[in-house]
């Protein structure tokens, strides 16, 4: 009985991994990604779009997703971009950016990246948004 319990938990496990995957993958061919810009952030390439006028807002998207799902296809950069400089960054490992191997690249790097990022831009105050 023990051996089947815990075959039976692989096999959800393989089969919520299965689903996952081709929900992102189809999702993927619903849409096209925005091609936006990318700076060096300590070696990582990350990808970001600039839209709208007024005071910066950068939006950071959650786990396994990329800016356009999470942002985008809601039309929030849309409505945003009407009165503030909507800047949309694909986490490292994520969409369009970097995705380096080695785990010491991540954890505190997700929080430099945005200070690179508004660096890189010449921005010395945004507000940030995230949802994960």
């Amino acid at each position: 009985m023990k051996k089947f319990l815990i075959a039976f938990a692989a096999l959800l496990v393989l089969c919520g991994a299965a689903v996952g995957g081709a929900y992102q993958y189809l999702n993927a061919q619903l849409y096209e990604r925005v091609e936006g810009e990318y700076f060096d952030s300590d070696g990582v390439q990350i990808h970001y779009t600039k839209e709208g006028s007024g005071p910066p807002v950068i939006l950071i998207h959650g786990f396994s997703v990329n800016a356009d799902i999470q942002w985008r296809q809601k039309n929030t950069i849309d409505t945003l971009a009407n009165d503030y400089t909507v800047i949309a960054v694909d986490n490292r490992g994520h969409g369009l950016s970097g995705k380096p191997y080695d785990t010491a690249a991540y954890g505190d790097e997700f929080a430099n990246d945005i200070i690179r990022l508004m660096d890189h831009l010449g921005y010395d105050k945004a507000a940030v948004a995230g949802y994960s």
